[in-house]
């Protein structure tokens, strides 16, 4: 069972999720978190941070940790998933509307987004593609993480779901290409 982070970064919820995988881990033994490097090791000031959590944690196993990727390898990347998170503390995700939330619904994959990201939380719940948490409460996450584990068939039809309403409404030509039209028109 897939789950993707994305970027490790401390300011996008790395912390959270890698205590959270730690929790869910013990039931979930075929846990397998995706994250990003961006940057030499040498040279991150968070990644000692990182790294005492993952072992403090014990997810070594669970953690699949990779090398940035261009864009055109997320596809590819996101069909090993079976989750998106968008892992955003209060600090960041309150107002914010990530082009990941897009990609996870094009993907067919369910989301977990924060529950005070005002956007986010009101496309997965009128959409029902997903799960609305608290980012900054591990036990909400890896329950979260765990429901969709232990409940393959919510799972699959959250994420089918979250691909139609992409198609249908959440897309370049839906969004953006009357906004282009209208300004053209003036």
């Amino acid at each position: 069972f897939t789950v993707m982070h994305g970027k490790r970064s401390l300011l996008r919820g790395t912390l959270s999720v890698v205590e959270a995988t730690g929790r869910a881990a013990q039931i979930a033994k075929n846990l397998r978190v995706i994250m990003f490097d961006t940057s030499p090791h040498e040279l991150d000031p968070e990644y000692a941070v990182f790294a005492g959590a993952v072992e403090r944690c014990g997810i070594s196993e669970a953690l699949d940790l990779r090398s940035g990727v261009p864009m055109s390898a997320m596809p590819s990347i996101l069909r090993e998933c079976d989750v998106g998170l968008v892992a955003y503390g209060r600090e960041l995700g309150v107002d914010s509307l990530p082009n990941r939330i897009f990609e996870y619904m094009a993907a067919g994959l369910p989301v977990i987004v924060p529950s005070y990201a005002r956007e986010m939380a009101s496309i997965v719940t009128s959409e029902r593609c997903g799960l609305t948490v608290d980012f900054e409460d591990v036990r909400e996450i890896s329950d979260a993480i765990l429901f969709l584990w232990n409940e393959p068939d919510q799972c699959r039809a959250m994420g089918r779901r979250g691909r139609e309403a992409f198609e249908r409404r959440h897309n370049w030509e839906a969004e953006v290409l009357p906004v282009l039209d209208r300004i053209r028109s003036w």
